[in-house]
């Protein structure tokens, strides 16, 4: 099928291009990659509908991608990735306003073909919005997640508050964000966007019933995918 399209391509650019022009053989080539480049950035920028399962107790996924660690925050201590027995803490976004001493850490990366819209995972107000802008590093060295630009949210819902850390690649200058400090939020609303590779960490605190509904490895949908429940 693809040698036949060549063929059909090659005979129409024969008919309406000159060889010391453009080469023929070029033509279908360039075509192609043209075509494959604007279906990449329709999926990139894509925005679906989604509506979320119902349950006011439920903890809903800020972002699409897939669960690469789920970890229990102790004493202060905000682990965003352990690699050789060593882990980094992010003293900034932990000790705000006395948020978190203990809970739950989830991160969620983001490969390129992901939805890039993130979502609100509980009804609440915003109670917090703060901005650390970074040198945009690869997430894929560990120093990266203390240099990237990132956007930290705390949501004060019923019964529960969760806090939501974008995290921006480094082909990323700026995480586009859509909520603002005092805003009352619905739960699957739009929160913003990170362009391009991102993760998105979920920090749940300690709180009386909790129940994790997912685990490593597993494919999450913003707006859709329960993480917990309380």
């Amino acid at each position: 099928m693809g040698f036949l399209s060549f063929l059909i391509w090659y005979k129409l650019t024969s008919l309406y291009f000159n060889e010391a022009f453009v080469p023929r053989v070029m033509i279908p080539w360039v075509i192609t990659v043209i075509f494959t480049a604007l279906v990449l950035a329709w999926r990139f920028f894509r925005d679906p509908e989604r509506i979320p399962p119902e349950g006011d107790n439920n903890i809903i996924s800020p972002a699409d991608g897939h669960v690469i660690y789920i970890k229990k925050i102790n004493e202060g201590e905000f682990p965003f990735v352990t690699k050789h027995n060593r882990t980094i803490p992010i003293a900034d976004f932990i000790s705000h306003q006395g948020f978190l001493s203990r809970g739950v850490q989830i991160g969620i990366s983001m490969n390129f073909l992901d939805v890039h819209v993130n979502r609100c995972p509980i009804s609440g107000v915003v109670d917090t919005v703060k901005r650390v802008t970074g040198r945009f590093s690869s997430l894929k060295n560990i120093e990266s997640l203390l240099e990237n630009e990132r956007v930290f949210t705390i949501i004060n819902g019923h019964g529960v508050k969760v806090g939501i850390v974008q995290i921006a690649s480094r082909l990323v200058r700026r995480i586009v964000y859509y909520l603002q400090e005092g805003d009352t939020c619905k739960v699957g609303q739009r929160m913003g966007m990170i362009r391009f590779g991102s993760q998105v960490d979920l920090l749940i605190p300690d709180t009386q019933g909790l129940l994790i509904q997912i685990k490593i490895g597993q494919v999450v949908r913003a707006g859709v995918t329960v993480i917990a429940s309380h």
